[in-house]
């Protein structure tokens, strides 16, 4: 890359004896007609040519077009158009002018961003599946970004092609070669059909006023490159270049996602009005797609809107999914705890419940005996109270036995009429009687008819019923 060209010692870098300054003062104070020193030459057209350049002055590398011949043609004027039209549109997807100007031999140049990579086309070239073009689209959409950024300027790029988007090395996206480039709002419509056959809207390729619409129609050729691999439409004129345009079917298969089937297809609409006003408008359906969106150029079904719908809301109802798991989870773990302290406290009654039987039987035996007890030694009242406090407790036939005996024996003093409402403790101490325990502390069988079968006056027998 530092090999001159032909002209590199014809003026543009003879700089003569050189002042005793420093480095950078030295080459800062590069004359202008000497500034530049040109190296290879990287492209070239009808009428002008762009050389890979040296900035003598701020020590850097440049891309530099100049006329590639006289000005027989107006080319001069041409070149000079599109110098300001690009300097005009200071956009990171558009290549930057540093300098304009006349060279030693009275040719017009600009000096503009050397990009170092390689052209769109170049990478769909090399990219042989689908895969490795789709991973081209968010390229292809920094270039929609930057088109939209002159079109919101009134200016029409013309030349739209994959060999005018460079790709950078540093992930950069940008537009080059705005020589065709025209002004919506200063220049008169021009009735000629100018461009690349191919990549050139059928109004623009019959010679009718261009619009931001005509650039839309060569960003969706290009998008439809993009997708299948080919060129939209392989012309050589202008004229077979609209032929083809208006007899064009759609180039899709089922196999590309219907959303960028859908985009492209209105993009390359050949009525201008079916077609995205700007490239904006094709860049935002470019964007929804991208992250997910609901698509403008497309009808989607009721299944397509709810595949939509849960892609948008992935992590929201994914985390709502997690959450409501977690949840079940708690809930089951803190049901089956539930269920756990209810079983110990079902097996801790029992136990309870077992324990109580079998403390009341003790007691109940413990009762009879004494029962049996005061009965040998004539005690026939404590001795049918201990019985009947023991049928409370538990079933014991000896009780029943001391009941049936006493009966016999004298009587607790009785004909007294008395109600529950005295008792401050009562049991069941036979089938149809209770026995009682009186607020004067003494006992009484009652029974269910509302008589008094016998009463013991004895305080004592309280004792009984602890």
């Amino acid at each position: 890359m530092s090999t001159r060209g032909p002209e590199s010692g014809a003026g543009w870098s003879d700089t003569g004896p050189e002042p005793d300054r420093g480095a950078h003062e030295q080459a800062f104070a590069t004359p202008a007609a000497t500034r530049y020193e040109l190296h290879d030459l990287v492209g070239s057209g009808g009428t002008a040519e762009v050389h890979l350049a040296f900035d003598r002055r701020l020590g850097r590398e440049v891309a530099l077009k100049r006329l590639a011949g006289n000005d027989a043609d107006g080319s001069a004027a041409r070149l000079e158009r599109e110098a300001w039209m690009t300097a005009r549109l200071e956009h990171p997807g558009i290549v930057p002018v540093y300098d304009a100007g006349c060279g030693p031999d009275g040719r017009r140049f600009y000096a503009m961003r050397l990009v170092r990579g390689q052209s769109f086309g170049d990478v769909l070239a090399a990219a042989t599946t689908f895969q490795q073009r789709l991973a081209l689209l968010r390229r292809f959409l920094a270039v929609c970004h930057a088109i939209a950024f002159a079109h919101d300027r009134r200016i029409v790029h013309r030349d739209l092609k994959p060999a005018n988007l460079m790709l950078g090395e540093f992930g950069d996206t940008v537009v080059v070669d705005w020589g065709l480039a025209v002004d919506l709002t200063h220049d008169a419509p021009t009735a000629s059909a100018v461009g690349t056959p191919g990549y050139m809207a059928p109004e623009q390729a019959r010679g009718e006023p261009v619009s931001e619409r005509s650039d839309v129609w060569a960003l969706g050729a290009i998008l439809c490159e993009l997708l299948t691999g080919a060129p939209l439409i392989s012309a050589r004129s202008a004229a077979e270049s609209e032929a083809r345009a208006r007899t064009l079917a759609s180039p899709f298969g089922d196999d590309f996602p219907a959303e960028l089937r859908a985009v492209a297809a209105k993009a390359i609409a050949f009525d201008p009005a079916g077609r995205y006003p700007s490239a904006g408008a094709l860049a935002a359906d470019l964007e929804a797609f991208l992250d997910g969106r609901r698509v403008g150029a497309h009808e989607y079904s009721s299944l397509e809107l709810l595949r939509r719908v849960t892609w948008a809301w992935r992590w929201p109802l994914a985390a709502l999914a997690v959450g409501l798991i977690i949840t079940a989870i708690a809930v089951g773990l803190t049901w089956r705890r539930v269920l756990d302290e209810r079983q110990r406290a079902v097996t801790a009654e029992a136990r309870a419940r077992s324990a109580l039987e079998v403390e009341r039987a003790s007691a109940a035996r413990a009762l009879v005996s004494r029962a049996v007890l005061a009965h040998e030694l004539g005690s026939p009242a404590v001795a049918e109270t201990l019985a009947a406090t023991a049928l409370v407790n538990d079933e014991a036939p000896d009780a029943r036995g001391v009941l049936a005996g006493a009966h016999a024996g004298p009587r607790p003093a009785s004909g007294v009429r008395d109600f529950f409402a005295p008792c401050q403790r009562w049991w069941d101490a036979t089938a149809d009687a209770r026995l009682c325990l009186d607020t004067a502390g003494g006992n009484s069988v009652f029974r269910l008819d509302g008589g008094v079968a016998w009463r013991n006056e004895e305080p004592w027998a309280d004792a009984v019923f602890v």
